[in-house]
């Protein structure tokens, strides 16, 4: 199932166009609820059970826990970034940084992800605490060079996320 914020209706339904193929029925509305911001409205689609999606839900799956593979770097692509931001990102305007949002990662997790980013594309980043959890910020100074690998592959209402 992939869902979002009806407020990102656009880039809903760019990923939608993607897994429209692997999809039995059209994106369906949903209501839910927040302590922080009340009852919003969401999108949805659920893809088909397919042979296809079993080597990723094996991968990045184990016990129904969502995990990091010890070979992540191998699966990161300028698209898979771009994917990544554009669901988990945020960009800091007065510091001009990325924050991948990795709360649901383990601390030694997120040291194969932040291993991953700096041998693959040498972007200087670094873990930072957020409440009980890490999140990885991609530095100012790595931010030109990760605009010119993932922005081609952004839906244009999310470039804000790279401070576009």
């Amino acid at each position: 199932m992939f869902t979002q914020s009806l407020i990102r209706e656009e880039y809903f339904n760019f990923v939608y166009d993607v897994f429209k193929p692997y999809c039995s029925a059209p994106p369906f509305p949903k209501q839910s609820f927040s302590k922080l911001v009340g009852a919003f409205n969401n999108l949805n689609f659920n893809t088909m059970t397919l042979p296809c999606f079993n080597f990723y839900q094996e991968l990045f799956y184990k016990d129904g826990k969502k995990i990091v593979p010890i070979n992540i770097i191998e699966f990161l692509t300028p698209i898979s970034l771009s994917t990544w931001i554009m669901d988990d990102g945020t960009f800091t305007k007065r510091k001009q940084t990325l924050i991948l949002c990795t709360d649901g990662f383990t601390e030694l997790e997120i040291e194969l992800l932040l291993t991953a980013l700096r041998d693959k594309w040498e972007l200087k980043c670094r873990k930072e605490r957020a409440g009980k959890h890490y999140r990885i910020v991609i530095v100012k100074s790595s931010m030109d060079k990760v605009r010119t690998m993932v922005s081609k592959h952004f839906h244009s209402s999310m470039l804000y996320k790279i401070g576009l």
